[in-house]
């Protein structure tokens, strides 16, 4: 049974990888991304749960899984059945993936696994089109996709800031925002390669900003509140360890390839789910409404 990536993030910060491995991981990949990861562990063995660990970084030379520092979902089951079968969906396209696992027995023991590598097939985007496009970003699984008329055409994977999982609140140089948003300006030359703006804060990130300050609850940064910050992009850079300010970075390649969409424009659709703003979230338009913030909207500085 899934558990939900949001626990598993939240109460494991950082695990400890074991030397050699007693439980046997492959991972098989289908013409459409989706993988299939095979768990096998020795007869007579009783297992409890299954922690299972997923980056596009290789995971066989680290010590440690840090989840703020290295872009790693993670998903946490019970065990069900010998050998334990896991159908992963949410992979960006032409990506290198690396899956560890550790299972922890009913007598309390820790099984480890093997370093599994799969690389995703490239894909290619649909013919251009001037209507219907928007961008979907998934925190927990570190992809951005592109969609047209609601159905995803093609992933890239990406990395955010040194606080990734958290909802962004107020400025603080590390959290990425979750919510509904626009694209709110194009900057073909930017510090970091290319630049998409976000229109963060919209409408509800403002009313939590107010309603935090209202209640005391914002941190005294250098002794004084924070702001509510801004400047959120969608950059190139590279990806690797997750080291922005908050932003979304991207493969300079990747976002040659959204430059040249001609249905991307100015006011197009950007959903950003995680932690706390999830897929039912979106589900729910009238709680999330997103009113137009112009503010924003010809503001080109680095994100903060």
């Amino acid at each position: 049974m899934y558990k939900g990536i949001t626990l598993f993030i939240t109460i494991c910060a950082c695990t400890a990888l074991y030397s050699g491995h007693a439980a046997d991981l492959a991972a098989s990949i289908d013409g459409n991304n989706n993988v299939t990861i095979t768990i096998g562990i020795s007869k007579g063995k009783a297992a409890d749960s299954l922690y299972l660990y997923r980056s596009y970084l290789d995971l066989a030379p680290m010590k440690t899984l840090d989840i703020n520092a290295i872009p790693i979902s993670g998903f946490r089951f019970e065990w069900s059945g010998n050998p334990f079968r896991f159908n992963d969906t949410s992979l960006a396209d032409d990506c290198d993936y690396y899956y560890y696992a550790s299972i922890r027995l009913r007598d309390g023991s820790i099984l480890p696994s093997n370093v599994a590598h799969i690389r995703t097939l490239p894909v290619l985007l649909p013919e251009a089109t001037d209507a219907g496009i928007s961008l979907f970003i998934d925190k927990t699984a570190y992809f951005l996709e592109v969609r047209h008329n609601g159905t995803g055409v093609k992933r890239y994977p990406v990395s955010l800031g040194r606080n990734p999982q958290n909802r962004k609140l107020h400025q603080d140089n590390m959290s990425t925002p979750e919510g509904i948003y626009r694209v709110s300006y194009f900057k073909p030359n930017s510090a970091y390669y290319k630049a998409i703006g976000v229109s963060y804060p919209n409408a509800q990130d403002q009313r939590r900003y107010a309603q935090a300050r209202a209640e005391e609850k914002l941190p005294m940064i250098d002794g004084k509140e924070p702001l509510i910050g801004g400047s959120i992009q969608i950059h190139g850079g590279g990806i690797g360890n997750n080291w922005t300010f908050g932003c979304i970075a991207m493969r300079n390649a990747d976002i040659d390839e959204l430059f040249e969409i001609s249905g991307m424009k100015v006011g197009s659709p950007i959903s950003i789910i995680g932690s706390e703003f999830t897929r039912d979230s979106l589900a729910r338009p009238n709680r999330n409404q997103d009113i137009p913030n112009t503010r924003i909207a010809g503001l080109q500085a680095d994100c903060r």
